[in-house]
């Protein structure tokens, strides 16, 4: 860069690089869990009236959000391009179906999709600005796919309960 990277209208500590200086920058908007492999609100399984206990992923609704996905999808820490899921969405739908599923009934995520890549991206302003850069997070495709049915068929049955 041709310019230092600022903080606060002052020049950055000149023991920290630029990349390490976006690195404080962003890390106080990202929040981590203290306890990541426990919950604070346990699902209780065996409780008779949880209305979330019937949510599945049906294949063909794998099949279809695999299908949707927009070719210019950035990957995440898979490293799998939303493209080649796209275009092999007939012949790989049903083992995310069932790893999908699987997921839900443990109630644990996949610590891999717990990580991302986080990267600076300009918003306006001097480039020279810390606080002028956005954090952006790139997560497992899957998980977004992950994500998104649940949501939907989550909200479908809280509409009908």
């Amino acid at each position: 860069m041709s310019e230092s990277l600022q903080q606060d209208k002052s020049e950055m500590d000149e023991s920290l690089t630029e990349p390490a200086l976006l690195d404080c920058e962003t890390s106080s908007l990202v929040s981590t869990p203290e306890n990541e492999g426990t919950s604070q609100h346990p699902i209780d399984r065996n409780k008779k009236d949880v209305i979330l206990k019937h949510i599945l992923f049906p294949e063909l609704l794998v099949e279809r959000e695999l299908r949707n996905l927009k070719e210019a999808k950035s990957s995440g820490l898979d490293d799998l391009p939303a493209k080649f899921l796209k275009e092999l969405a007939s012949e790989l739908f049903k083992p995310p179906a069932h790893i999908f599923n699987s997921i839900f009934e443990s109630g644990k995520l996949p610590s891999e999709w717990k990580a991302s890549n986080i990267y600076p991206i300009y918003k306006s302003g001097a480039r020279s600005n810390v606080k002028n850069y956005r954090p952006v997070s790139l997560t497992s495709i899957f998980c977004k796919i992950w994500e998104s049915i649940f949501k939907k068929v989550t909200m479908k049955s809280l509409e009908e309960n």
